[in-house]
């Protein structure tokens, strides 16, 4: 009985983790895509389909992070949070100051390494990817103990 009790307690804490995880991730794709509807025509016309694969991609990543049974809620939020953040901060340097494309295209304009990785068609699953890779990494450091 007490096995089954832990076991329980076990499924409801990586629950969250997943509920919390996607909440938050959800909640920063909306926010892209509404930053994205007020600056592109794109968007405005696109907008269901990025947000259904945005959410989709979100949703992975979740199930990721529940599968990561070392993961605490804490870490789990913290690495959320921080992706969170970052694919925001990617939607607002992306089409808050786009660059001259004409003038890129036509190489009278160089894109600097900044533009160059806000701009790559990979930037938005790069961001995904790299805050998995830092939750694998926290998930198998030793938690600190106190005393």
């Amino acid at each position: 009985m007490i096995a089954n009790t832990s076991a329980h307690t076990t499924h409801r804490s990586r629950s969250k983790v997943f509920v919390v995880t996607f909440a938050l991730l959800a909640f920063a794709n909306a926010l892209c895509t509404i930053i994205g509807w007020f600056y592109s025509v794109d968007v405005k016309g696109w907008w269901q389909l990025i947000l259904g694969v945005s959410f989709s991609i979100s949703f992975v990543y979740a199930v990721l992070l529940y599968l990561l049974k070392s993961l605490s809620l804490l870490r789990a939020v913290v690495v959320s949070t921080a992706l969170a953040v970052a694919l925001v901060v990617h939607a607002c340097l992306y089409y808050l100051d786009p660059p001259n494309w004409l003038a890129v295209n036509n190489g009278q304009v160089v894109l600097t390494p900044i533009q160059t990785v806000v701009f790559s068609h990979y930037a938005f699953y790069a961001l995904y990817a790299l805050f998995l890779g830092l939750a694998v990494v926290l998930a198998h450091v030793p938690r600190s103990s106190h005393g």
